[in-house]
């Protein structure tokens, strides 16, 4: 995984940090050349971060972060919510760092254009 590639979209060019409460994940993270946090150890969110959350706690102390930062884009990923593994925590940002969010969003405004341009809408099948 490089930390330079599709996630500019979000971030544009400027440094993202990977936050989360495994120190494990943390640590392989660091190993994979990334900037990590502990979420314990933070008082506001890095201005660009992407945030996994491996237990209930540390989703709550997420978002009180959040509250507290002015200025930031982060992305969530409440891991304990499925299954909270590191490898599944790895899986999951090779996917999210690979995905192309241009062209999601592109996509995304074509379908809210032709959603808005009907009054009613009629569904069948499966």
């Amino acid at each position: 995984m490089s930390s330079a590639n599709m996630i500019s979209t979000l971030f544009g060019n400027e440094k993202f940090s990977i936050i989360a409460d495994s120190r494990e994940f943390l640590g392989d993270c660091e190993h994979l050349g990334f900037d990590t946090a502990h979420i314990s150890e933070l008082e506001s969110l890095p201005t660009n971060s992407i945030i996994f959350s491996f237990s209930n706690d540390a989703a709550k102390m997420t978002f009180e972060l959040a509250k507290k930062t002015e200025n930031k884009k982060s992305v969530f990923c409440a891991t304990q919510v499925f299954e909270p593994s590191v490898a599944n925590a790895l899986y999951s940002l090779k996917l999210l760092l690979s995905s192309n969010f241009e062209h999601a969003l592109s996509t995304q405004r074509s379908v809210l254009n032709m959603l808005n341009s009907n009054e009613s809408f009629f569904l069948s099948g499966n």
